[in-house]
């Protein structure tokens, strides 16, 4: 999302959109392609092991709950999170049509509620 904070490196998703959407169409075709390079890369798993913990590593942060104690926060890298959504947003119709109607967590309007609904008139719910 625009203006989420980074992870580790502290590059950030709006580094990333000025760079493709600069005024220069070469330079916007340029950095697109390696970024979709760099995805794809990511997707296939081809990165070396060494650059993994920076990767898949995240800035953790500790904000403190209304009620007292600590909520732990974990930001992930940028291009991990990028690469992430690419993913997710490749297998979504098969992963629905797959996974319908058993789950109700991903692409389902009302899901959540549904279950909870689903639970709370159960006969079986024990009181």
């Amino acid at each position: 999302p625009s203006g989420s904070a980074p992870g580790p490196s502290c590059l950030r998703a709006s580094h990333l959109k000025e760079a493709v959407f600069c005024p220069s169409p070469d330079r916007s075709s340029f950095v697109l392609q390696g970024l979709v390079g760099v995805v794809n890369l990511l997707c296939r798993g081809r990165v070396a092991p060494s650059i993994l913990p920076h990767l898949c590593g995240a800035t953790l942060l500790a904000c403190q709950k209304k009620g007292g104690g600590l909520r732990p926060i974990a930001v992930g890298e940028v291009l991990r999170r990028l690469t992430s959504k690419c993913v997710s947003r490749a297998v979504r119709a098969d992963t629905i049509t797959t996974l319908s109607p058993l789950q109700v967590g991903v692409a389902v309007p009302g899901g959540c509620e549904a279950v909870v609904h689903s639970v709370l008139t159960s006969p079986m719910l024990l009181t």
